[in-house]
């Protein structure tokens, strides 16, 4: 389940919130800066449903995965994934899998004014994406020093997981910002 998380952010599939209350609008202004990015870190906290118990993972990221926000607008942002990486973890078991997006994924994202994700819609899906029976509960950006992390909370039939994203700008493509 955690490697159909990842592998779901990634691939950004389309989520639509309904709900109007004043925070929940699209943002005015830049939420993430027009910037390169890359992952730098991965966390997952999983609840299984059956017994309340609660792992939480670390995983090690080895290579690029990088993402371009570029803001169009009215809450947008267009935001194209391209590179590779690995992602590792050693406990509870040792477990690697890779994410290769030569081809890039282009994607629209609309924010609020907070950095919750109104809207991910995939333009081309370029690295790919996967079926899975996760459901997105919530997908919100919190701003950090030189970067973001994003918050993905997913719900199955088994289990809850908050999968923490941390996006750092990328020193080597950024060089005139």
């Amino acid at each position: 389940m955690l490697l159909l998380s990842f592998i779901i952010s990634c691939a950004q599939s389309k989520q639509s919130n309904t709900s109007t209350s004043k925070e929940d609008t699209a943002a005015e202004k830049e939420v993430v800066v027009s910037a390169v990015y890359y992952v730098s870190g991965l966390s997952q906290e999983q609840t299984m449903k059956s017994t309340g118990a609660k792992t939480t993972y670390f995983w090690s990221v080895s290579g690029y995965l990088y993402q371009t926000w570029k803001w169009e607008g009215s809450g947008k942002s267009n935001v194209v994934k391209w590179g590779s990486a690995t992602f590792s973890i050693s406990y509870p078991y040792s477990f690697s899998f890779s994410i290769n997006c030569s081809d890039n994924q282009i994607s629209e994202v609309t924010l609020s004014s907070t950095g919750k994700v109104l809207n991910s819609e995939i333009l081309d899906s370029g690295c790919g994406s996967v079926a899975t029976e996760l459901t997105v509960v919530s997908n919100q950006i919190f701003i950090i020093t030189n970067g973001f992390k994003q918050v993905t909370t997913t719900t199955s039939t088994n289990a809850d997981l908050i999968t923490t994203y941390t996006f750092q700008k990328s020193s080597v493509y950024n060089k005139d910002k």
